[in-house]
Parts: structure tokens; sequence; C-alpha cells
């Protein structure tokens, strides 16, 4: 095992998450979907820092595997490569990576079905699984999801609960 290489991702994913849920406090703060831009600004610094990190990580050694960097690093991997929306291509490549990895047995479908469903919204297409929403004024809206009715089952398919559920979660993390 790579010790160093699973603290760096994991150290990676708590300065994601750190940025992330500053955004969302100084949004529940507000009431509103509004963010003072530094905040933002600063949040894509890291996405984007991590985004070139992880590229290197990619083309250094592939997708990192459960035996290079344990469970939790390929977690973090995972997380850092769905939350690089600063840079599509790297999502697209960790995606078709991810897809051999869940072939063999990892990481779990429902963290494919997640990444999925970013680079399908950001390439403006209607999601697959139904875990892309818009945080809005008015609340979460859910973003344009291909074939709504069989929506459940897909998500079924890969571990993921039933739309209702994921709804009420988000809400009430919203609400914080």
């Amino acid at each position: 095992m790579d010790d160093d290489l699973r603290s760096e991702l994991l150290d990676m994913r708590d300065h994601d998450v750190a940025a992330r849920q500053v955004i969302a406090e100084a949004m529940r703060a507000d009431g509103t979907a509004n963010v003072d831009p530094a905040l933002v600004e600063a949040g894509l610094a890291i996405e984007t820092r991590n985004a070139e990190r992880l590229a290197a990580i990619v083309d250094d050694g592939g997708w990192p595997s459960v035996v290079h960097v344990g469970m939790e690093g390929v977690e973090a991997a995972w997380y850092i490569a769905s939350h690089a929306g600063c840079d599509l291509e790297l999502q697209r490549r960790c995606l078709d990576l991810m897809t051999e990895a869940v072939a063999a047995g990892e990481p779990s479908p429902d963290r494919l079905a997640w990444l999925t469903d970013r680079v399908l919204v950001a390439e403006g297409k209607a999601q697959r699984y139904g875990t892309q929403f818009a945080t809005t004024d008015e609340g979460l809206r859910l973003l344009e999801v291909d074939d709504p009715e069989g929506l459940d089952a897909r998500r079924a398919a890969v571990g993921l609960p039933p739309l209702g559920e994921q709804l009420d979660r988000l809400r009430s993390d919203l609400q914080g």
C-alpha cells in the first residue's frame, strides 16, 4: 500500500469538504443560494488544485485501487473526481477508469452512478440516476432525468436509495 498517496488523497478530499461546508453554511446563514464570491473563488482554487493532482496520479498509475490506497483512498479519489467540475476531460477519463474498476469490484457501483450523472449534466444531457440537483432560492430542483419512470429501479440496481429518500436527506442537510 502507498500510504503517502492514500494520505494525500484523503487530505485533498478533506480540503474540498471543508471549502464546500463553508459555502453551504454561508448559504444557510443568508437563507438563499447567494454566496460571497470570495468563498466560491477559494473553493474553485481547491477544486482546480485537486483536479490537477488527480490527473497526474491517474496519468502516472491509472485509477487508484484498494490494494494501492485502501478503500478510503479509492473513495477519496472518487470524491475528488466527482467534484472536478473544472475539468470535464478528467471527469470523463475517471469515469472510464472507474467503469473498469467497478467491473473488477471496486469502487461500489453507486459511486460510478454519481460520476456518470455529473458528466452527463456537464455535457448538457439528462442524467441517468437522479443524483444531481440545483439549489435555488426556492430550494432543491432535480436536474433533468432520462426515463424518469425507471429512475428508482436504476437507482436500486446500483445501490442508491429511492429518490424521495435522497431528497429528504438533502433537504435536511441544507437546513443544517
